[in-house]
């Protein structure tokens, strides 16, 4: 009886009676194909039968090429982009593909994208979805592919690596195709890489504003938010930014130094005896407000002022939106000093909203040695120099030139 080749991807006869054959010839050889396999002719519902010498010979059109085996089983391994057949594909359509078919089948995933059991799951996802439909995009490895596609899925596009990047601080969006990333030594670097449409660019932002339960719609084009403790963002889209600019943000990461006294000396800031004078009023229950303008360091004087205090002192932190300060110290496993930390929660409900004025009120029931404002811009102004007049001592920032 004689038997016909299957064929294994574009380009892999092999004998259909695979465990003897493969006995037979031996592992890592190709085996011979007796004769080769034809498209059966179609019948196209005309009622004609299509002629079959326009089927394709496929041993002919296709080259032959060595194969690699497993020893488990008999079956043949082979690369997972090998000779893909839709070849050269358009990058932007493959990832509206998937989108649909991971979106479709496991939308909760996307959800838990932070979660590193779900990014697995998730690439495991498209990869098998790739390698079922055999796809391949001009200038990207097959690795490189997957990676590509779960960033602008399930994390933040170009902009995941600047986000999580080292030495820079703020990355701003001026519009859909013009994004700037400023570096921690001041130099400010216009990217080459820019998002495919306004719409894309819109996506990319809410996905981040998702995080922290933030809405951007034509109800509400501005929001602030956050992506984790120490990394904010502000937002703008049309109707308040023009139609072919799509979104603008900015977005500012805070990597809080551990700077020492003789660093702000080094640099300027100031004598050591002024940052000693300053010390001392703090820690007596003098009230201390830094001022300066944006990105001058504030926050980072404030933060080392805070250091000085001794452990047997009760700090309370307030902070907007998303966290700078880190005072807590811990020694043996232990925590050894006393701090409570907060940040303010927006929210479109008035009664879920918690804004630093409603958190000075709470950090009185908390009896503090010492309450941190952050950044003072409005109301809150007001009720930390009515805690300052209370007795407790109040370390707060403002802009200023």
């Amino acid at each position: 009886k004689k038997e016909l080749p299957l064929y294994f991807g574009p380009d892999c006869p092999v004998s259909g009676n695979m465990g003897q054959n493969q006995h037979e010839a031996g592992v890592g050889e190709p085996q011979p194909a007796d004769e080769p396999l034809r498209h059966a002719p179609a019948d196209d519902g005309t009622g004609v039968e299509a002629d079959p010498t326009d089927s394709v010979n496929m041993a002919e059109d296709i080259p032959r090429r060595s194969l690699n085996t497993e020893s488990a089983g008999g079956y043949r391994a082979h690369s997972l982009f090998f000779t893909p057949e839709n070849e050269g594909q358009d990058f932007n359509t493959v990832l509206q593909d998937v989108q649909e078919y991971i979106s479709g089948k496991y939308s909760a995933l996307i959800t838990e994208g932070g979660d590193e059991d779900a990014k697995a799951q998730i690439k495991r996802y498209i990869t098998k979805y790739v390698q079922d439909r055999r796809i391949a995009v001009k200038g990207y490895s097959g690795d490189q592919l997957v990676d590509a596609l779960y960033t602008e899925m399930a994390e933040f596009g170009l902009l995941t690596k600047y986000i999580f990047g080292t030495g820079i601080e703020e990355i701003n969006v001026n519009s859909w195709r013009d994004i700037e990333v400023l570096y921690a030594n001041g130099e400010t670097v216009k990217l080459e890489e820019h998002f495919d449409s306004p719409e894309h660019a819109v996506n990319v932002i809410r996905r981040m504003l998702h995080i922290s339960g933030m809405v951007l719609d034509n109800a509400s084009p501005a929001v602030l938010g956050h992506l984790s403790k120490n990394i904010r963002i502000a937002v703008l889209k049309t109707p308040l930014v023009d139609e072919d600019v799509g979104v603008t943000a900015s977005i500012r990461i805070v990597n809080p130094q551990n700077m020492q006294k003789e660093d702000f000396v080094k640099g300027g800031t100031a004598t050591g005896p002024m940052l000693d004078f300053l010390a001392a009023c703090l820690r007596y229950g003098v009230s201390v407000c830094v001022a300066g303008a944006t990105g001058s360091g504030k926050t980072t004087v404030a933060g080392w002022l805070l250091t000085t205090i001794p452990d047997n002192k009760r700090i309370f932190t307030i902070e907007n939106g998303s966290r700078e300060l880190d005072l807590v110290r811990e020694k043996d496993g232990r925590v050894c000093n006393s701090v409570i930390h907060t940040i303010t929660r927006e929210s479109e409900n008035a009664k879920q909203n918690i804004d630093q004025d409603m958190l000075l009120d709470m950090a009185l029931r908390y009896h503090p040695d010492i309450i941190c404002v952050g950044e003072m811009r409005s109301a809150e102004a007001y009720a930390a120099q009515e805690a300052a007049r209370t007795g407790h001592g109040v370390l707060t920032t403002i802009h200023s030139n």
